[in-house]
């Protein structure tokens, strides 16, 4: 018995401004330093906002991203950030 599970890995990441999302997520984002844990349940766009708050930082910071991710659902090119994405 062979099982597959194929996953769409969406290539556009939206913006805070395309999610609908308040302005003290971009906060979050422009915090120099920390862990930033974002939580809820399935389908909630834990991942989805994520993804906006790594794109605004690798756009707009410079620097190094690490995520570590289970699965990685959002590939982050390097703009402004060398990101390394790591799933577990």
């Amino acid at each position: 018995c062979v099982t597959v599970v194929i996953r769409v890995i969406p290539y556009e990441i939206m913006t805070f401004e395309q999610l609908g999302l308040p302005p003290v997520v971009a906060k979050f984002a422009e915090r120099p330093k920390g862990l930033i844990l974002v939580t809820g349940p399935t389908g909630s766009g834990k991942s989805t906002t994520l993804a906006a708050m790594i794109d605004k930082i690798n756009r707009e910071e410079s620097g190094h991203i690490l995520t570590v991710e289970d699965p990685i659902e959002f590939v982050h090119r390097h703009k402004s950030c060398i990101v390394n994405q790591r799933e577990v």
